[in-house]
């Protein structure tokens, strides 16, 4: 079997692939393999907002405009990741290295922070 793989200097991820003769007992399912990057301090500093405003999606015209804005799972993931953006901006900082997430999940949140800042 023969695996290569090969550093990706500017995420600190890497890339693995097999050669097409590879003999691999173990396949790898494609369904399951997820890309994630690592965001610094300027790209998580812009979802503080939420944490700022998140309480308004409670009640009145935030709530009915959240509700109408946001799908159940997409609600789910950001409630998810308010505990962790109010720690990064309340409790301990954002992390030196940063903060590791799929590109689905911060364009979300940055949807999110953008709908909180409106309300």
């Amino acid at each position: 079997m023969a695996n290569h793989s090969t550093p990706y200097a500017n995420f600190g991820w890497y890339v693995h692939w097999e050669t097409e003769e590879a003999d691999d007992d173990y396949p790898i399912d494609e369904n399951k393999i997820h890309i994630m990057f690592r965001f610094g301090s300027n790209y998580i500093k812009r979802l503080f907002v939420i944490v700022e405003t998140y309480d308004h999606k409670g009640y009145g015209r935030g709530k009915r405009e959240y509700l109408k804005q946001f799908s159940k799972k997409e609600r789910n993931i950001i409630s998810h990741y308010y505990g962790k953006i109010y720690r990064w901006y309340l409790v301990k900082g954002i992390p030196h290295q940063g903060v590791v997430m799929k590109p689905e999940t911060y364009a979300l949140l940055c949807r999110a922070a953008d709908f909180f800042a409106t309300i």
